[in-house]
């Protein structure tokens, strides 16, 4: 196998990962809203799940930024060298570096974000008193019955 279809390669499952990154971000939000407190008119999420909810934004934030960036540089050095009438030139090595980044920081992002929403879930869900069948009831703000 040579170096261009390793890049390829690569290229396939960066876009499954990045795919699977939003669809995690967004049920994240989706989980943050679970456990939202008081009145269900009001907007109410405890301080604890601020930090996940602010980690699955900024997720999803940076991976827009990743393919806004990348289409930016390349639609501007494409139409650079067009102009310039050049055949063949050179990505500057900056450039894949940047998006690196960008994809390595969302999946940090977002394993930090669920690591903190799962220890706020799990304080939240089983309790000590509670049997194992109640505990998972309390997920849904139901409280054990005795």
């Amino acid at each position: 196998m040579n170096v261009q279809k390793m890049f390829e390669e690569s290229y396939v499952f960066s876009d499954k990962a990045s795919t699977n990154v939003r669809t995690l971000s967004l049920a994240g939000i989706a989980l943050v809203w679970i456990f939202k407190t008081g009145d269900s008119s009001l907007f109410s999420i405890p301080n604890t799940l601020y930090m996940p909810c602010s980690a699955f934004i900024l997720t999803l934030l940076i991976d827009y930024a990743q393919y806004f960036i990348a289409f930016g540089f390349y639609d501007t050095l494409a139409l650079y060298h067009e102009w310039k009438k050049h055949v063949e030139f050179k990505v500057p090595h900056i450039m894949p570096s940047i998006l690196r980044l960008c994809f390595y920081a969302k999946g940090a992002l977002l394993i930090y974000g669920y690591i903190i929403l799962l220890q706020y879930a799990k304080s939240k869900t089983f309790h000590p008193e509670c049997s194992a069948q109640q505990a998972p009831s309390t997920l849904i703000g139901l409280r054990p019955t005795r």
